[in-house]
């Protein structure tokens, strides 16, 4: 197979590349023909010292001939068999060049996008220490989160500990939210001074050796639940540990979202939150406007691997599972307005591990 394959901007590197090729360097186009292999690396805008400690890591790298900006146009519009990508080569400063070339930007993605999905050894080891970093990083936080602290203060606590542990960067923005914010799925941290009694949401994690951490936590910023906190804590919790009951491999995703989502409403009807006696399209329904969004994702060298769903597991796999309860502006004829009115100033829950599937269940790589 001859290919082109480029690794991106900093910060941006296709997570196709790394996972073909094994290395993480920006700037670096990769062509790969049946006698030969060659680098171009786009040194503009990188000081001297920068261009010469990147030409020497990627030679080290790839063991391969170094060619000039011409000379990878030259190379590429000789080629007369197809040439196979990965879809981020229409960002490449060159790609005007070559765009009418034959490059399948599709197949190789495809590909690489199914077999991504388990993971091997050195993988699960990576997720593993990252998820280790992002505990003990959650602990730190929550241990010393005090009332007075605005939200991009507390985010700063979980920087600063994966960073005095060696990991460097966020697998994605991080989720600091209390009270009425919690209903915001992605909500970034603001200014807003927590104060006291309040219901604070968590969702981090960090990247080891570029793969990725997921976890969400809920925590009252006082240091003990109020008697709503408690109860909403305790019926998702109880829903959390229903749907790890059913995390096994060939179980299908669907099959344990339904179930899910139905022991969800039970404990709703508990908290009086909905009517009972729904029947079950009425009960989807509504949950999915309780909960909208999924009940976990694939993880690893991206926070939503490949974006691909779930569909069933299969032992290697690394997910997360998530269910939350939020407290949007919902119309719906089956809630019950009193009730929910008193339960909205919390905004919304949401807990979240991330799980390695195994021969015998799964393995909590979270803690």
């Amino acid at each position: 197979m001859n290919t082109i394959l480029y690794s991106g901007p900093p910060n941006q590197i296709e997570p196709n590349f790394i996972y073909f090729t094994n290395c993480d360097l920006p700037h670096v186009t990769l062509v790969t023909l049946p006698n030969k292999r060659y680098i171009h690396i786009n040194t503009e805008n990188l000081s001297p010292q920068q261009r010469t400690e990147l030409s020497q890591k990627a030679q080290y790298c790839f063991q391969a001939e170094v060619i000039s900006k011409s000379t990878l146009a030259k190379v590429i519009s000789q080629q007369e068999q197809p040439l196979f990508s990965f879809k981020n080569l229409s960002t490449h400063p060159q790609w005007p060049s070559f765009r009418n070339q034959d490059i399948d930007l599709y197949e190789l993605s495809d590909e690489l996008s199914y077999k991504r999905l388990q993971k091997d050894k050195s993988e699960i080891q990576a997720i593993q220490k990252a998820c280790q970093i992002t505990s003990k990083a959650m602990k730190h936080l929550i241990k010393h989160a005090k009332p007075g602290m605005t939200q991009k203060q507390v985010a700063k606590l979980f920087t600063d500990s994966i960073q005095k542990q060696g990991a460097h960067e966020l697998a994605f923005p991080s989720i600091v939210a209390h009270n009425q914010d919690n209903q915001h799925l992605h909500h970034k941290p603001t200014d807003s001074v927590i104060t006291e009694g309040s219901f604070v949401l968590l969702d981090l994690g960090c990247k080891y050796d570029n793969y990725c951490s997921d976890m969400s936590r809920c925590f009252p910023i006082s240091g003990k639940f109020t008697p709503q906190q408690a109860l909403l804590y305790k019926a998702l919790d109880k829903t959390f540990h229903y749907a790890l009951s059913k995390i096994k491999p060939g179980a299908h995703w669907n099959h344990i979202t339904l179930s899910t989502l139905d022991k969800l409403y039970q404990e709703c009807v508990k908290l009086r939150l909905v009517k009972p006696n729904l029947n079950s399209t009425q009960k989807l329904t509504l949950m999915k406007q309780l909960m909208p969004h999924s009940l976990g994702h694939h993880i690893g060298l991206e926070t939503h691997d490949c974006n691909e769903d779930i569909v069933i597991l299969e032992p290697t796999m690394v997910i997360t599972l998530e269910p939350g309860l939020y407290f949007q502006d919902i119309q719906s004829p089956h809630i019950n307005r009193k009730q929910w009115n008193q339960f909205k100033s919390l905004g919304g829950i949401r807990l979240e591990d991330t799980l390695l599937i195994t021969q015998q269940g799964y393995k909590k790589l979270t803690k």
